[in-house]
């Protein structure tokens, strides 16, 4: 029992020794080509692919840089509200802009008061006959 276990200890350690080797050597022949590049650019100079580069000095300036995201999709607002009037009828005019901040009791849309009107005359006729 004593020998079998050795012996998975010694298979183990071979084969975590080979996983390193292999892994090394990947490195190094990576860093050799790498090397091979960085003496001689494409066009023959020194300097790696292209030549060399000029360097040129700037002013520093302290200043918002922007960001412009293109992009194709739908956006989303983060908060959202749907709203249901208390009767229904025929949105006339709408009182507020979209974005607009409102509070309670402002003003949102008008619906259409004449069928309204209508069933309220009808009712008061009913109950006065």
């Amino acid at each position: 029992m004593r020998i079998l276990r050795w012996l998975f200890i010694l298979l183990g350690v071979l084969f975590l020794g080979g996983i390193w080797y292999y892994f090394s050597q990947q490195n190094a022949s990576r860093e050799a080509v790498d090397a091979s590049k960085t003496r001689t650019g494409a066009n023959g100079q020194r300097g790696g692919p292209g030549g060399r580069v000029p360097v040129v000095a700037g002013v520093v300036q302290k200043r918002d840089v922007p960001i412009y995201l293109d992009g194709i999709g739908t956006v989303q607002a983060f908060n959202t509200v749907t709203f249901h009037p208390q009767t229904s009828g025929i949105l006339t005019e709408v009182a507020f802009q979209e974005g607009q901040d409102v509070k309670k009791g402002d003003l949102l849309a008008v619906i259409d008061p004449r069928p309204l009107q209508a069933q309220l005359d009808g009712a008061v006729a009913r109950k006065n006959q």
